[in-house]
């Protein structure tokens, strides 16, 4: 009976000390959701929206003016009357011409779809037709909510986000609507979904400085843990390969939860060395017209290297930042289009490796040379500081 007395004590004390939840059940008509405790530390959450982000406006004159993430990418769509069934508070899209909405995606993922991130602007002179309260009836049918303020909602089963604002100098509201993907196999959603508030709050700053991220550890400090996990997953493949798999002249891909590959990673013989280290020399000394690839290794160069594009009649240029050498391809068989590779040697065990990109742009690339740098002087992505 002791035992009994003891083991209910303790799961009181579970239940009194557990996350914040909202019972529907205990309130039917769902007319006022009860709080209980918080799950998500405002304290912990104010950090996040503090943590440091670039913006670059987003706008169209008379429509939207906004800021997103500088390494995002967006959709626009303007949906005419009665082609969005969406309603927030008392505003009911489908009654609205000209909605717009901007699908946002981080060009680090753009088809690997963590999340979802829209943006809606809906033109309006009255500034008090959403509120929360409003869409938390509307809206919140699972039994917990993980965060919430004054213009904020993250809740449910798959981390729905919502934030809003009025613009008044727009006389617009500017509603943010996100979710995690229910297929999403990583820890740590809370995260990522007050990264993504973050993003809506975000939305109405306009006095921005863009300052450069000045290292990997502070991508890694100021991203959402699921984006830094996904690469570490990748990375941590490419360790065993480094350490025992890959023979001279070999090379993987390794493939993310989403099956998608980022990066190849190669084992170079002596000859494939000797052979990149003279088209380097070449180029920077501007002699690429006499630059030969020796018959044997010239299609293995040329798919690591050159993803088959290379050509005597193409342009070549490279910067070298640490140990990370950023090659472009002028394409003359493209229309002069610019193709664009990062290459990091990495050397392990006296033997010599080398790390290439299978997609940069401008949005990613700082990004992946902070990491590309890191992994090959440390072989690891993780920081010892904050790593668990």
């Amino acid at each position: 009976m002791k035992n009994i007395k003891i083991i209910y004590l303790l799961v009181l004390l579970l239940s009194i000390s557990s996350c914040k939840r909202y019972n529907v059940e205990e309130n039917k008509d769902n007319t006022e959701l009860i709080a209980q405790e918080t799950k998500i530390n405002k304290q912990e959450a104010q950090k996040i929206f503090n943590s440091k982000v670039n913006l670059t406006p987003l706008s169209e004159a008379g429509k939207y003016n906004i800021s997103i993430p500088d390494n995002y990418m967006y959709q626009v769509t303007v949906y005419e009357e009665g082609n969005i069934d969406l309603v927030f508070g008392k505003i009911d899209f489908a009654n609205r011409k000209d909605v717009v909405a901007i699908e946002l995606t981080t060009a680090l993922f753009p088809r690997e779809r963590l999340c979802s991130q829209s943006v809606y602007v809906i033109k309006e002179e009255n500034p008090n037709l959403i509120s929360i309260p409003e869409i938390k009836k509307q809206l919140v049918k699972e039994n917990y909510i993980y965060f919430e303020d004054s213009n904020s909602i993250i809740y449910g089963e798959n981390f729905t986000v919502i934030h809003y604002e009025y613009d008044a100098a727009a006389k617009s509201y500017i509603i943010y609507n996100g979710e995690i993907d229910h297929f999403a196999k990583f820890p740590e959603k809370e995260n990522l979904a007050l990264h993504m508030l973050k993003n809506g709050k975000n939305l109405l700053k306009k006095d921005f400085i863009k300052v450069p991220f000045n290292s990997w550890e502070e991508y890694v400090l100021n991203s959402p843990k699921a984006e830094i996990n996904l690469f570490s997953s990748i990375f941590n493949k490419l360790d065993k390969e480094m350490q025992a798999f890959l023979e001279p002249n070999q090379y993987v891909s390794p493939r993310s939860e989403g099956n998608y590959d980022y990066v190849t990673f190669y084992r170079a013989n002596d000859a494939i060395e000797r052979t990149y280290l003279n088209f380097l020399n070449a180029v920077k000394t501007n002699t690429i017209e006499s630059f030969e690839i020796p018959e044997k290794i010239s299609k293995d160069f040329e798919k690591i290297f050159f993803s088959y594009r290379y050509s005597l009649a193409n342009k070549y240029s490279y910067s070298q930042i640490d140990n990370v050498t950023d090659l472009k391809i002028t394409d003359s068989g493209y229309n002069n289009r610019v193709f664009e590779k990062l290459i990091c040697k990495v050397q392990y065990d006296g033997k010599i490796f080398y790390l290439t990109t299978n997609e940069i742009s401008d949005l990613t690339r700082d990004f992946y040379i902070k990491m590309f740098n890191y992994y090959s002087k440390n072989k690891t992505l993780d920081i010892p500081a904050i790593k668990k």
